[in-house]
């Protein structure tokens, strides 16, 4: 029996984590109580989760997974799976640029997240064109778009030298 402590409550085997299982060393989570807190308490969030950068990528990142799902079935592997990688990898920057020591690094994870979100900008832009987003989809996405480069680079700029 393993005696990792799964966000402080229980451990591996204990029955309230009943649906943990390894697999070939790999620890999978299914069906886990709905008891068993997640991450809305403040006080377990994650130090990138309180950046508002942070905050306002993730909800454009999910707004993004939202729209490409309509999108057809032919660009499944072109434009959806770019739209998503790109659209993921503004909040993953911030979150990892946040987690580094140097100010240096911190930049530069920061500036990787901006260059990410003008890809994103791109790939919406071209999305409308393409007619797969509506020109009030186009928008909103446009405004998220607007609010976040808004924040990064302040964010990016508070640790240059």
């Amino acid at each position: 029996m393993c005696t990792y402590v799964l966000g402080g409550f229980g451990t591996w085997g204990s029955p309230e984590l009943r649906g943990i299982r390894e697999i070939r060393g790999i620890r999978e989570i299914r069906d886990l109580p709905l008891q068993i807190p997640l991450i809305q308490d403040e006080y377990m969030q994650r130090p990138y989760q309180k950046i508002i950068a942070w905050q306002l990528a993730h909800s454009l990142c999910i707004s993004i997974y939202k729209c490409t799902k309509s999108f057809p079935q032919d660009e499944r592997y072109g434009l959806t799976s770019q739209m998503r990688r790109a659209a993921y990898s503004v909040p993953m920057n911030i979150a990892e640029g946040n987690a580094k020591r140097s100010h240096k690094e911190k930049v530069y994870f920061f500036g990787v997240s901006l260059a990410s979100l003008e890809e994103v900008h791109y790939q919406c832009f071209l999305a409308k064109d393409l007619q797969y987003l509506a020109a009030e989809l186009f928008q909103t996405l446009q405004k998220q778009i607007g609010r976040v480069s808004s924040f990064v680079p302040k964010l990016r700029n508070a640790f240059k030298k």
